[in-house]
């Protein structure tokens, strides 16, 4: 009789113990997730291309799932803006006076990989940015060079 009330004793703490996991596991805190910073990239920016010809161009919004870019474009002249462009920095005080049309204007969900081609009309050193408007912030990426010939 000993050696079956130790067994019952054992079975149940080993029950015991089983629910108290289970309940920790319930009711335990999710832990703080980092939250996704907005970062606009260039995905394998040219360094070269011809006058005349479609240069193909790829970007990446990376925002919280959820965030809408009202305008994401890319943006280019033949003037460097260099450094790093602010929230507040909007297009017209940057030294790009044209733009990639193609989502200027709309609601796209985000994150989000754009495409697009510029076609540059001569043979010059041109400087080109990828761009982002989202709850009225602008967020930009680096600046690129782009040689054509």
């Amino acid at each position: 009789m000993k050696t079956s009330a130790w067994k019952w004793w054992i079975g149940g703490a080993i029950v015991v113990v089983l629910i108290a996991l289970i309940t920790w596991a319930g009711t335990r805190e999710e832990p703080q997730r980092a939250s996704v910073g907005t970062l606009v990239t260039v995905v394998a920016p040219h360094a070269s291309g011809r006058a005349g010809s479609p240069v193909p161009l790829t970007w990446d919004v990376q925002a919280p799932v959820g965030a809408i870019a009202t305008h994401t474009a890319v943006h280019w002249g033949m003037r460097s803006t260099s450094g790093e462009l602010g929230v507040d920095v909007a297009p017209g005080a940057a030294e790009y006076p044209n733009v990639l049309p193609d989502y200027a204007q709309g609601s796209f969900a985000l994150p989000r990989t754009f495409t697009g081609a510029v076609t540059f009309p001569a043979a010059a050193t041109y400087y080109y940015r990828a761009h982002a408007v989202i709850d009225g912030k602008h967020y930009w990426s680096p600046e690129y060079m782009i040689v054509v010939q």
